[in-house]
């Protein structure tokens, strides 16, 4: 037997029955993070709020009485109705609602042209000209 360190080191037989690496790797990672309660207090905190907000929907006033106060004095500057425009013959027809008074409906041509406009040749021949 060599009795130099390297010698005796490498007759030293490992003994993997005591020890667990998957149970210390597991106690090492819980030992690793500092406990936080915060986040169970702010979820519990935010249910009850919910709770009592869902509570208090529920349980408050089914109708609210409004009182309208309507003042019928115009303002200085706003326009009368004798002052604005007359309506067209479109709102007149839809005032009276006689869908015949309505003015034709006008076939307007296609602003599109038929064709595109851009295509690949015409870019290429842009782009290397």
């Amino acid at each position: 037997m060599n009795d130099t360190l390297p010698g005796r080191l490498g007759s030293l037989k490992p003994s993997g029955a005591s020890l667990d690496r998957d149970a210390m790797l597991f106690a090492a990672g819980r030992a690793s993070v500092k406990p936080r309660r915060i986040w169970p207090a702010l979820a519990g905190l935010f249910a009850i709020t919910q709770c009592v907000s869902l509570v208090l929907l529920l349980n408050g006033p089914r109708t609210r009485d409004v009182e309208v106060v309507v003042d019928s004095t115009p303002r200085p500057g706003t326009p009368t109705v004798e002052s604005l425009p007359a309506p067209s013959i479109y709102v007149k027809a839809l005032r009276t609602a006689d869908p015949e008074a309505l003015p034709p409906i006008i076939a307007v041509p296609a602003v599109l042209p038929d064709e595109p406009i851009w295509t690949i040749k015409s870019i290429s021949s842009v782009v290397i000209d």
